[in-house]
């Protein structure tokens, strides 16, 4: 089942999006897209009426709009539209920076809708400590033990 409908979509207050059949051609490719982002976080657990879901479901909605907008919906697309120019003489290859400029460069998510699942932490990697029998676990997003 889909995290996000049309019909949802729009209660969020979204609208860029004119139809379902366009919302539904790019919402599994964003689902997919914050599986992998959020290490498939709502796959484990419920989305309900908390802060951090509704982030989650207005990234989503985000995420969904800058599809459909640029016609990239995966990270493939997105840097299949990067190059703009391509000469074999001399070899010259000039970029469309807009586009790639507009995502994550390791998650191909739209900036805007990262920064949401930032906000909601789900872009943390590290595992907190169990302080209680002295262990201590990698922290993945410094690059070293905490």
């Amino acid at each position: 089942m889909a995290y996000l409908t049309f019909e949802d979509y729009q209660k969020l207050g979204f609208k860029r999006i004119a139809n379902a059949n366009d919302f539904d051609k790019v919402e599994p490719e964003a689902e997919t897209l914050f599986d992998v982002a959020t290490n498939g976080y709502y796959l484990n657990h419920n989305l309900d009426d908390s802060a951090q879901s509704k982030l989650f479901l207005k990234a989503l909605a985000l995420q969904c709009e800058f599809a459909n907008d640029t016609g990239a919906s995966t990270p493939y697309e997105t840097s299949q539209d990067d190059v703009k120019t391509v000469s074999v003489g001399r070899t010259s290859i000039s970029t469309n920076s807009s586009i790639s400029n507009s995502v994550d460069s390791n998650t191909g998510v739209y900036q805007l809708a990262y920064r949401l699942l930032q906000q909601g932490g789900f872009m943390y990697r590290g595992v907190l400590s169990d302080e209680k029998r002295g262990n201590w676990y990698r922290d993945v997003d410094r690059g070293g033990w905490i």
